[in-house]
């Protein structure tokens, strides 16, 4: 996956949370933030983890490749309570088509 394709999936997935009015000091896309979930590439995998105290309570790792699962269970721990997974799916994949179209012409 190139910096493109993962710059693209970033932008989906605050504008999902923009969306929802998740407040922005509740997660961080892409590294760090203390009490919140959080996504970033870490050597070879992708994690998804919950800072605490600048330490990692890891919920999942992923291979590179499959950033989109990261993705999705970073927005679904997020949100959980609110909106139902299938919904979070959709919601990712209609963005995530759009921005790719919208970026290749």
């Amino acid at each position: 996956m190139n910096e493109q394709q993962i710059r693209l999936r970033f932008m989906c997935l605050k504008e999902i949370l923009q969306s929802l009015s998740i407040p922005n000091d509740t997660f961080c896309i892409g590294g760090y933030t203390d009490g919140g979930i959080c996504i970033e590439r870490v050597n070879d995998q992708w994690m998804v983890y919950f800072g605490i105290r600048y330490e990692y309570d890891q919920l999942a790792s992923f291979f590179l490749d499959d950033m989109d699962d990261a993705c999705l269970l970073f927005l679904h721990r997020i949100v959980q309570e609110n909106v139902e997974f299938s919904q979070l799916q959709e919601m990712y994949f209609q963005k995530l088509i759009k921005k790719r179209l919208k970026h290749s012409s």
